[in-house]
């Protein structure tokens, strides 16, 4: 099974002022074989590769449907070759791996942390209170942690213009 896929970035006014392109896009993509996706965000891509990532060496049987209905499959690989791990469990590893990237968390912190708020989102708008509450968690580490959570994102508006910035002089 091969997977080609366009990813493309417009909001929906490019879209819009642009439908003969996207028409032409979207029948090359169909002609080609190949599965056209137009995100109106950067996030928005960012999730769909991260999907694609995921999925990349797994099995067709992850996305296919079970005989009782739509669940995730157990994978016959993982990224360590081990026995496999289920959706559920590559996403819980990957919200360990997150989690642990703040200084001085480690593996059976970011445990304890999704053991007792169940999903990543629920640790990320978490307020200190809950946090000091879970087993392991001092004050430095609740702190460390809310300030990573709590700082904003930096955006491409945010990136300074290095043409309004920069001077030159002439002689």
């Amino acid at each position: 099974f091969d997977l080609r896929v366009i990813l493309i970035h417009a909001t929906k006014e490019n879209v819009a002022s642009h439908q003969n392109v996207m028409t032409k896009l979207a029948v090359m993509a169909m002609k080609n074989e190949t599965s056209l996706i137009i995100c109106e965000t950067l996030e928005e891509c960012v999730r769909w590769l991260e999907s694609f990532k995921i999925y990349e060496n797994k099995p067709t049987t992850m996305i296919e449907p079970s005989e009782d209905g739509y669940k995730p499959q157990a994978s016959s690989l993982n990224k360590r070759g081990g026995k496999g791990e289920t959706v559920e469990e590559a996403f819980r590893n990957r919200a360990i791996n997150g989690i642990t990237t703040v200084h001085s968390l480690n593996r059976t912190d970011a445990s304890m942390l999704l053991k007792e708020f169940k999903t990543f989102g629920k640790v990320c708008t978490a307020e200190s209170g809950e946090l000091s509450l879970v087993e392991g968690l001092g004050g430095k580490k609740v702190k460390r942690l809310r300030e990573i959570m709590t700082k904003p994102w930096r955006t491409a508006k945010d990136k300074v213009d290095v043409d309004a910035t920069t001077t030159t002089t002439t002689k």
